[in-house]
């Protein structure tokens, strides 16, 4: 019985692995494509104050830092 059990997991380890992709959402990848700076001014960029953009049409997102998505006009 234990020879059986012995030759069955040999066989279950010799067959071809396949590749495993690991998944990752469309906000994860515009960080990284990116390179965690802004699109519009290349600063960088923190995680909790960016604003994730989608176009609808191309369904690529865009990131902007809170000071693109919320402009101010200057001081005199």
């Amino acid at each position: 019985m234990a020879s059986e059990v012995d030759n069955y997991i040999k066989v279950i380890r010799d067959l071809p692995k396949k590749d495993i992709k690991m998944g990752s959402s469309k906000r994860k990848d515009a960080w990284d494509h990116q390179g965690g700076r802004c699109i519009t001014c290349k600063k960088d960029l923190k995680i909790y104050y960016s604003k994730y953009i989608e176009d609808k049409k191309t369904g690529s997102i865009k990131v902007i830092c809170s000071d693109c998505a919320i402009p101010t006009g200057k001081r005199n």
